[in-house]
């Protein structure tokens, strides 16, 4: 399996932690974002860059601004 690099790993990572807090599903992102359940895996498995035409859609589907999705904050493991 290939691994994204670099700010798309960010994104990416951004976007799975979002996922998670609002108990949202891919393929229901995907759905909402108009982009194929597919397409938006292969986006987030790093196999497909997360272009920019696709950023404000799955914003839309996050319910978040895109302000809010590029400020990844890693969760700290312990103090």
């Amino acid at each position: 399996m290939t691994k994204a690099t670099g700010k798309s790993d960010d994104l990416a990572k951004r976007i799975y932690q979002i996922m998670d807090e609002g108990h949202m599903s891919q393929s229901a992102v995907a759905r909402a974002a108009g982009i194929s359940p597919a397409l938006f895996n292969s986006m987030l498995r790093g196999r497909k860059i997360i272009r920019a035409e696709y950023v404000t859609d799955i914003c839309e589907a996050l319910k978040v601004s895109p302000n809010q999705l590029f400020e990844y904050k890693e969760k700290s493991k312990g103090a």
